[in-house]
């Protein structure tokens, strides 16, 4: 996942081996966090926008997240899966 910041014309890349197919990300500004869905490793991940910190928050009994959205209020992260994954 190419992650690109723009910091006075400068641009940089974070996260940029050991993923799967990242589908959506959202960032946490009161935390300064970067949060992931990871499509081919079925993962939800997390890690600081300077790239410093990276690692799986959930793995298992996910199957192909797809995108993610953080509720600051109640600090709760909500992702959503393709409707064939959810079962009837």
């Amino acid at each position: 996942m190419l992650v690109y910041h723009e910091v006075n014309v400068v641009l940089f890349q974070l996260f940029t081996s050991g993923l799967g197919t990242p589908e959506d990300l959202a960032l946490d500004p009161l935390s300064g966090l970067l949060y992931w869905t990871d499509y081919t490793f079925e993962t939800i991940n997390v890690g600081n926008v300077d790239g410093s910190f990276r690692t799986v928050l959930f793995g298992n009994n996910i199957t192909n997240p797809r995108s993610i959205v953080l509720d600051n209020s109640p600090r709760f992260a909500l992702y959503l899966l393709p409707s064939d994954s959810l079962s009837h």
